[in-house]
């Protein structure tokens, strides 16, 4: 085994000497210790330099504090912005090229990303700035640009000293020849760029890493270039944001040595108690000062009403990251209602099922719902999934196909489209070995199924029900769905390609109130296909319990 790498600390005499200038208080954890022993110390003059530059001319445009100076809270000087730009090398340049900050919404990101990019473009001692506030589209870049051109609008000192144009987007500062504008979205227009420092809101948000990829190394020539990120959680795990989220956790608790990267994530987690005051306040530093305790509890309140709101909620507020866009089911739900039983277990058992169809490189899924013998609301699921097999190598680089497909939990059909012939003869095979009661399907695919159903194995026409993809007819069994699985009635094998669509299912829901799950994006590689089954076979037996169909009888052929 290799040995691990020891990591050098601060030695005796350079913590003495740090005592000694006043500064040694400001080393704070692991990450600073590994600074100080790489030959980085505490610059107090540069750390004081960027919270007077906030103070003395920098105003607030709007609410309670408009026109009142930016008067740093305890935590963005303290916490943020004085060890981010008071730490420097032996040159006197910027430790940090990179910093992530992660908190809620009304933490006051937007006024903090406008400050930073002013103080980069007026005062951080570098000729020819220039500083891009960067977003998922350009207005959204001009949210925080637009906060900019109110704060230098709002200060007689920065009006004067620096001309803006509306038009354009930019603030430019003659003085230094250097500007600070609003960036496109398009990744390809962005090439190229020397940028002193970049502003990146609301990470979340970004669609793909094409944009990040291409500011990535656009201050290389620069003397002490920063890109500064500020986020709020989001809900996609397999993001740019997420990966620089989980960086920079391991940067905050020092396991992983970046004196680059600064991090600072406030944040509770899916096991704190999410009613609790403590864990707001650990979460918000800034509750009690831009936003006020009381509304929060209301807010927390009305959320915790239903599990997709308090999931939306905690993401918000709490910056705990969701595995969705619009989150279905509490955290752990899903987990908890794993159950080790297999398909034989099953065998000759009542069962309703629900066949969600594809074409080309998505998912194929049958889903049997089995209501337990001796409790009527209690339900087994058996998945059944399919894929073309030259499909594999489309999607290699984004989901474990091959693994799932040899382990057996991914059945593989020849060609490049979903081998339909195959999907008959597995419901033959489940009629002859459950009692079926009904087939719910998509009518857009599965004509010739339904034809060949009837025509060739002889199935009851009544047993062939059509489940129209509209959100109304999803509603009812999506709202069953939940019931059960919080109740701890729905029960699952544990096949990690349902786990994997049900960890990133996205719900819509409409100005009714009816929800749907969908897949995350029209054209994202994630699919939620067997999830979708799942909910047309419940939908099937739900109303079978209630108020089974004249005809429709226990069957097989």
């Amino acid at each position: 085994m290799p040995r691990r790498k020891k990591v050098a600390h601060a030695s005796t005499a350079q913590l003495n000497q740090a005592r000694r200038e006043g500064w040694a208080s400001f080393i704070r954890g692991e990450q600073d210790e590994r600074a100080v022993a790489a030959g980085y110390r505490y610059s107090r003059r540069r750390a004081d330099h960027v919270a007077e530059f906030f103070r003395r001319f920098l105003r607030h445009s709007q609410g309670e504090w408009k026109g009142k100076p930016f008067e740093l809270l305890s935590w963005q000087r303290d916490e943020l912005l004085c060890p981010l730009f008071g730490w420097v090398d032996a040159a006197g340049r910027r430790q940090y090229n990179k910093a992530f900050v992660e908190i809620p919404k009304k933490n006051g990101k937007s006024t903090l990303c406008a400050g930073v990019g002013l103080y980069l473009l007026l005062a951080d001692d570098e000729p020819g700035a220039q500083v891009y506030s960067a977003a998922v589209s350009q207005t959204q870049a001009g949210i925080v640009h637009g906060e900019a051109v109110k704060m230098v609008q709002a200060s007689p000192e920065l009006r004067a000293a620096t001309r803006v144009n509306l038009h354009t987007k930019c603030i430019t500062y003659d003085a230094t020849q250097s500007y600070y504008r609003a960036l496109s979205r398009s990744p390809e227009g962005n090439e190229g760029l020397n940028a002193h420092g970049i502003i990146c809101d609301e990470l979340h948000a970004w669609h793909g890493r094409e944009l990040w990829d291409a500011l990535l190394y656009a201050g290389r020539a620069r003397r002490q270039p920063l890109t500064f990120v500020i986020t709020t959680a989001g809900a996609d795990r397999e993001s740019i944001c997420y990966e620089l989220h989980e960086y920079a956790l391991g940067v905050q608790a020092g396991t992983i040595p970046d004196p680059r990267f600064f991090a600072f994530v406030r944040h509770a987690t899916e096991a704190d108690d999410w009613s609790d005051p403590a864990v707001w306040r650990k979460a918000n530093p800034s509750l009690g000062s831009t936003f006020h305790e009381g509304t929060f509890r209301e807010e927390y309140e009305q959320a915790k009403r239903s599990p997709a709101s308090l999931a939306q909620w905690a993401r918000y507020s709490l910056n705990v990251w969701s595995n969705t866009a619009n989150p279905w089911l509490p955290a752990g739900a899903w987990e908890s209602a794993r159950a080790e039983y297999a398909a034989e277990d099953l065998d000759g058992g009542e069962c309703w099922l629900g066949l969600d169809l594809s074409q080309s490189n998505d998912t194929t899924a049958l889903v049997a719902v089995f209501p337990d013998a001796e409790e009527s609301e209690r339900v087994w699921l058996l998945p059944r999934i399919w894929l073309p097999e030259e499909s594999l190598d489309a999607i290699a680089d984004r989901w474990p196909a091959r693994a799932w497909a040899a382990a057996g939990y991914l059945d593989l059909t020849p060609g490049a489209v979903v081998d339909y012939e195959t999907i008959l003869q597995t419901l033959d095979q489940y009629a002859r070995r459950y009692r079926v009661r009904g087939l719910a399907f998509d009518p857009y695919f599965a004509g010739w199924i339904v034809s060949a159903l009837q025509d060739r194995f002889g199935w009851p026409a009544e047993s062939l029900i059509p489940f129209p993809q509209r959100i109304t007819h999803y509603a009812e069994p999506t709202a069953t769905f939940e019931r059960l699985l919080l109740a701890g009635r729905l029960h699952h094998p544990g096949n990690p390609v349902l786990d994997w669509q049900m960890s990133h299912v996205h719900v819509k829901t409409d100005v009714s109130g009816n929800s749907r799950p969908v897949k995350f994006a029209r054209a994202d590689h994630r699919k939620v296909d067997a999830v979708q089954a799942a909910v047309m076979a419940l939908g099937l037996w739900s109303k079978g319990e209630q108020a089974p169909r004249p005809g429709v009888a226990v069957w097989s052929v």
